[in-house]
């Protein structure tokens, strides 16, 4: 009885059954959505803290209110010598160390998010400083050339080739009017590592 009456409301109301039947659903394909946002930027903000673990980033003190606090800071600047006499302190391991630059290449689309695209100057012999535990996709993790860059996923598909192709290792490619080939592609992981472009130091300086 009871059933019949609810069909039969249902029947007469038909709209407004409609109505709310979709708005059940667009609900819940919301949550779905939002919930897989959610998990897919936790689990790259832990790929990246899992990436930075147990290393010690100097920079510049900056006055100003937001300065500096960006990271990897594009911002702030240390002197060159100021940084080469930081890695001359007693208990730093000079091998696995380097100065580094960090230069903005192709901002993010999000707010608060890393640039999609971060130029990152190293010192050749030192590029575990900054990718220790980093697996190469192809190629070395070694900048063995003053034009040799290594990529991350992401950028190896917006430097793309001719074809369409995303680059790569032996292929060149043009960053801000440079040409440079390419030694390695990262294996994709987190956004941050996914955008590198990874140079010599004095290249990139």
């Amino acid at each position: 009885m009871l059933l019949d009456l609810a069909i039969k409301s249902l029947w007469r109301r038909r709209l407004r059954s409609l109505l709310t039947v979709l708005g059940v659903a667009v609900a819940l394909q919301l949550y779905i959505t939002m919930d897989g946002i959610m998990s897919w930027y936790n689990a790259d903000m832990q790929a990246q803290l899992s990436a930075f673990a147990g290393k010690v980033y100097i920079q510049q003190h900056m006055e100003t209110a937001d300065g500096g606090q960006d990271f990897p800071s594009t911002s702030s600047s240390i002197p060159l010598d100021d940084a080469l006499a930081v890695l001359k302190l007693e208990g730093v391991n000079r091998s696995a160390s380097s100065p580094v630059l960090f230069s903005a290449l192709a901002l993010s689309g999000s707010p608060n998010s890393v640039p999609s695209l971060l130029g990152v100057g190293l010192e050749p012999g030192h590029e575990t400083s900054l990718l220790s535990g980093v697996i190469a996709e192809t190629g070395t993790l070694a900048l063995n050339d003053p034009h040799s860059v290594i990529l991350g996923a992401s950028a190896a598909s917006h430097y793309q080739a001719g074809n369409g192709q995303a680059l790569q290792v032996g292929q060149t490619m043009q960053v801000r009017g440079q040409t440079f080939t390419v030694a390695g592609i990262l294996k994709s992981g987190s956004q941050l590592f996914n955008g590198l472009v990874i140079m010599p130091l004095a290249t990139a300086q």
